[in-house]
């Protein structure tokens, strides 16, 4: 999550986040847990809310609800597919998260200090989606960045 954290700190000073169409990147996708693994599950999910504190810039505690939904949504799918392992990692993301909330809490108001000094402008939301992925990428059925893209 440091690369979408670092972006969205960046967006949130004001500046755009470029990519080159044109570069190759390799990138170990798992590399050291595959997406079988509930430990990755765990990291994925922990460490995503931990970003989303630090970085919303406004209605983050219904945000953050929602986000707490749909992480039981995920955790309820794993258990009537058996896999009981990923149920308990999604507890157990969850546990740290609100053990950890306070801390992340003033990590927010040390970045908004940060972000005021170095701001260029207004935060930049180019770029950034105004609906929800879950739904778009599950119910719509559009796998593809490009797809997601293509529907704004």
């Amino acid at each position: 999550m440091e690369e979408i954290d670092l972006a969205w700190r960046v967006k949130n000073m004001g500046y755009e986040v470029w990519a080159e169409p044109a570069s190759i990147v390799f990138h170990l996708g798992g590399g050291t847990l595959d997406a079988t693994s509930p430990k990755k599950t765990y990291l994925n999910f922990r460490n995503s809310l931990f970003v989303l504190v630090k970085n919303i810039e406004d209605q983050v505690i219904i945000r953050i609800l929602a986000r707490l939904c749909l992480d039981g949504v995920a955790g309820i799918r794993f258990l009537l597919q058996g896999k009981f392992s990923f149920f308990l990692a999604i507890l157990k993301a969850h546990l740290h998260f609100y053990m950890g909330l306070n801390y992340y809490l003033k990590r927010r108001k040390e970045n908004k200090v940060f972000i005021k000094r170095f701001t260029i402008g207004p935060p930049n939301d180019s770029g950034l989606l105004k609906r929800s992925l879950i739904w778009s990428y599950f119910i719509k059925k559009q796998k593809t960045f490009t797809a997601i893209q293509s529907q704004k």
